[in-house]
């Protein structure tokens, strides 16, 4: 059941209401091409059974009715509130002048509920007897759901409530899952109301509020809500699907298919002959006697070749019978065993298959009903579901596989492929990927010739090498890719050794940029990496590096109208105390005014120069207004001396220009973004920060910080596209402590070196860590203690905090982006993870993830019913082995 949220209700939008049942999930685009998760409720037509009136029921409320019930089926009650029955009772009424009241004149309805409220304020006005559609819901933003979640029976405290279980060792025995203690002890003697322990979980009316509605489907009665909605799924009409052999291959080559076979089962033979060495046989390696002194021949233990009951000399060993055959081959050749099953006519095409629970029973049924119990079967889904897998593993020639692990093995063997909707999409998908890569190769062969392959920092990006690219060699860059190379292991005399790891990047250029592009490489390294190593001539100087400053503007002078007197202070305040450890000294300097507002907007400004800031680690650019103001503003990467520069909200959005989030298109890398408007930037101002506008919704904004967390902040602020400069500052060495004196940090000292009165971890006799955790000098916890407040104001701008493991559900940020890269290309990759603490979000459904359990990566294919649990939930660490007890191992 669907209702708009408080936020839709006015006068202008009158509430409005209507029946519906779950089909299930799945992906749709919005209008950025952003990959949305959305729940399909088939939604009405539903009438109108009852307009109840406060004079004669006491309440307003329309009655609704939804889905037909055959008459065969009604109880007389039921037909007769719908339409008028012919009665004994009816027919004195009627001689006795008493008006029978109006029926809506429909079919009995299986489902029947009440929406509060006169019938006059719901949308279009509703009367008895009428028809209320999907069409009532156009222009409403969000719903509520009101609906019966799914029941899960009898649970424990760990799936009820969360909890987190007991310890896996130190002395907890056969006791794991329970819930602990219940906190009452003689007095009061009893267990109070409300605690929360095992017991009937789901199964409960449940409402979810303000669910954003996606889409509304007119034609076919449909509503596509954002994310999940409580409730098991019905049936869906099952429809017609065709399929072809040409489909899946043009052709059918036997030989390949029988070369595919062939590979399978000698990948599955296993060698039985084989004889023992002197090492694996039995027997002491004791010498049978002296070397000297007996007059026999020298001998050595039992176990020698020589004797008998030890080994071979040249043992047996079993033979391996496996080999590869080259991968788009066994591809094709899996392909074209599918099409001969669709040419065949031995397939089978079902719209779903699914078993809440493992039932051998249903699962013959379902083999019966279809024709298949008299040959063998193989069951394909589009990925692992475990209770079909459970549900046929007993049964006779019975073999179920996902769409990703079929073969041409598995297909030839089986009589019959039983297959569901969606696996024949996911193999239909991929067999025009397959076409469309092939059908192109002619172009990648035109371009190959055009594309030249550079080594370059490590650190650099693919941004970085299109600019650095384009800059040095005046070209069009269309394509860079780049990957890491682990380094060789080589030999050096009588020693290994290994080269460094390095970075290769490919880039692709325009036909009409043509350049010798190889005679150049060392060149372009230089620029993309942009640090200078210094040779060892000394100990400061061994393992030392500076950066090339060759983005600098030569000849560039401070602008002395925008630079200011710095007072060192040495870390202390107005009264003299250590506010600020380890500061002190360093080299003079004199502070540079940042425009960190840039509210001079309209008006183009021309970069000056580049120039070099000691107080910052990202460089500046001095800006030139038209009316002759200069200011300083924080130089992205890209950034060059001449180059014309805007803000505002009719500015592009192009790298150095100032706008709104509001106006700039999702996706973009900014930086120097603003937290309140008009304020001026105050995130992402270091070197090589960069934050990406991820959303925007109801003039909120959401960006994705370097630490990983995503923050709401005002859609109204400003930001700067581009990513800040001077991206290798990290990977500048000091190499000497004397650099760092310049910088004016002075020396860290151990807490455990100092005395009991300076450190909580000093003191103590010989060396000691402290007897606590680690915290600073003023007791505060250190090295990830919780330090923020709880109850901080900014907490409800925090989307997702970057120590989301402790503050609410963690979920891994590398995994989720990986996730997110697989919606965007419609891919259903396994996905391998070590992060068994993840929470499985919405966009997770229909993905396999190879969970990491200590011993080896299992698959785990997740579903709607999975969503809020841990990965970890469903990649066991412990096996089953039986009961204690004797005779068991």
């Amino acid at each position: 059941m669907a209702l708009p949220t408080d936020s839709a209700m006015s006068a202008n939008n009158p509430t409005a209401g209507i029946l519906g049942r779950k089909v299930g999930m799945t992906q749709v685009f919005d209008e950025s091409g952003s990959v949305v998760p959305v729940t399909v409720v088939q939604a009405g037509p539903c009438h109108v059974l009852q307009v109840k009136t406060l004079d004669r029921d006491g309440y307003e409320a329309i009655q609704v009715g939804f889905l037909d019930k055959p008459r065969r089926l009604a109880s007389r009650s039921e037909r007769g509130h719908v339409a008028k029955l012919e009665s004994k009772r009816a027919k004195k009424r009627a001689e006795g002048g008493v008006e029978a009241p109006a029926k809506p004149g429909c079919e009995p309805k299986r489902l029947v509920r009440e929406f509060r409220g006169p019938a006059s304020g719901f949308a279009g006005g509703v009367e008895l007897g009428s028809e209320i559609t999907v069409a009532s819901l156009e222009g409403v933003a969000s719903v509520d759901v009101t609906s019966t979640s799914k029941g899960r029976g009898f649970s424990g405290a760990m799936k009820r409530h969360n909890f987190a279980g007991q310890r896996a060792t130190h002395g907890v025995k056969k006791c794991h899952r329970h819930l602990g203690g219940t906190g009452c002890s003689t007095y009061p003697g009893r267990v109070f109301k409300g605690k929360k322990m095992p017991g009937q979980y789901g199964n409960a009316r449940t409402t979810v509020r303000n669910q954003k509605l996606v889409g509304v489907d007119v034609e076919n009665n449909l509503l596509l809500i954002r994310g999940a909605v409580p409730g098991h799924k019905n049936g869906a009409k099952v429809g017609t699907y065709s399929v072809e052999a040409e489909d899946f291959a043009p052709s059918i080559n036997k030989q390949l298919l029988h070369d595919a076979v062939v590979m399978y089962q000698a990948n599955q033979r296993q060698g039985t002959h084989k004889t023992k060495t002197r090492g694996q046989v039995s027997g002491s390696k004791k010498k049978l006697y002296r070397q000297k002194g007996t007059g026999n021949a020298r001998a050595g233990h039992k176990r020698s070749g020589t004797r008998r009951g030890g080994g071979h000399i040249m043992a047996i060993a079993p033979r391996d019978y496996s080999y590869r055959m080259p991968r788009k081959a066994l591809q094709l050749a899996t392909r074209m065993a599918f099409a001969s099953k669709v040419a065949d006519d031995e397939l089978i095409i079902v719209d779903d298959l699914a078993f809440e629970a493992p039932k051998t029973r249903d699962m013959t049924a379902v083999i019966k009903a279809l024709g298949c119990d008299s040959s063998s079967l193989l069951i394909t889904t589009s990925g692992i579901d475990t209770n079909i897998y459970k549900s046929a593993r007993n049964i006779p020639r019975v073999e179920v596989s996902p769409a990703s692990d079929l073969n041409a093995l598995n297909l030839l063997s089986a009589k019959r492929v039983l297959i569901t909707k969606a696996a024949l999409d996911q193999l239909k998908e991929a067999a025009a990927k397959h076409k469309k890569n092939k059908e192109a190769a002619g172009v990648h062969r035109s371009t190959r010739n055009n594309a030249y392959s550079f080594e370059v920092n490590k650190l650099a990006t693919k941004l970085d090498v299109r600019t650095a690219i384009e800059k040095l060699f005046d070209v069009k860059v269309v394509k860079v890719a780049t990957m890491n190379r682990k380094g060789k292991y080589r030999r050096t005399r009588f020693r290994m050794g290994k080269t460094a790891d390095w970075k290769k990047a490919v880039v692709t250029l325009h036909d009409d940029s043509r350049r010798d592009a190889k005679a150049n490489r060392t060149k372009a390294n230089r620029f993309i990496m942009g640090i200078r190593v210094y040779k060892p001539t000394s100990a400061g100087r061994r393992n030392a590096s500076v950066s090339d400053f060759k983005e600098l503007t030569r000849g560039a002078k401070p602008e002395k109208s925008l630079l200011r007197p710095i007072k060192k202070t040495g870390g202390r305040n107005n009264q003299g105390v250590i506010t600020c450890r380890h500061r002190g000294g360093g080299h003079k300097r004199r502070y540079r005014l940042i425009d960190f507002r840039r509210n001079k907007d309209g008006m183009i400004a021309e970069v000056d120069s580049i120039q070099y800031d000691p107080n910052r680690s990202a460089r500046i650019a001095l800006l030139k207004y038209e009316d002759g103001e200069k200011r300083y503003i924080i130089a992205p990467v890209g950034l060059t001396a001449g180059d014309k520069v805007m803000s505002g909200e009719d500015a592009p959005a192009k790298v150095g220009n100032c706008l709104p989030l509001a106006k700039i298109p999702l996706a973009t890398v900014v930086h120097n973004v603003e937290m309140r408007p008009g304020r001026g930037g105050v995130m992402c101002r270091a070197a090589g920060t960069s934050a990406t506008l991820m959303a925007r919704e109801a003039g909120w904004a959401q960006i994705s910080l370097p630490s990983g967390e995503i923050r709401r902040i005002p859609a109204n602020c400003r930001a700067t596209v581009g990513s800040t400069s001077n991206p290798d500052h990290s990977a500048v060495r000091m190499g000497k402590a004397g650099r760092v004196r310049w910088l004016g940090r002075r020396p860290h000292v151990r807490g455990t070196a100092m005395n009991p009165i300076d450190h909580p971890h000093g003191g103590g006799e010989g060396r000691t860590k402290g007897g606590r955790h680690p915290v600073s000098p003023t007791g505060k916890s250190a090295k990830g203690g919780m330090t923020r407040q709880r109850r901080k104001p900014s907490n409800a701008a925090i989307v997702r905090r970057r120590k989301s493991r402790r503050y609410g559900p963690f979920v891994a940020p590398k995994l989720y982006r990986k996730v997110e890269k697989l919606n965007e290309a419609g891919k259903k990759d396994p996905i391998t993870t070590w992060a068994r603490a993840c929470t499985i979000v919405p966009e997770f459904v229909g993905h396999t993830f190879m969970v990491y359990n200590g011993k080896q990566h299992l698959k785990v294919f997740v579903t709607e019913d999975m969503v809020g649990h841990k990965l970890g939930e469903f990649s066991p660490t412990r096996s089953f082995r039986g009961h204690g007890g004797k005779g068991k191992k």
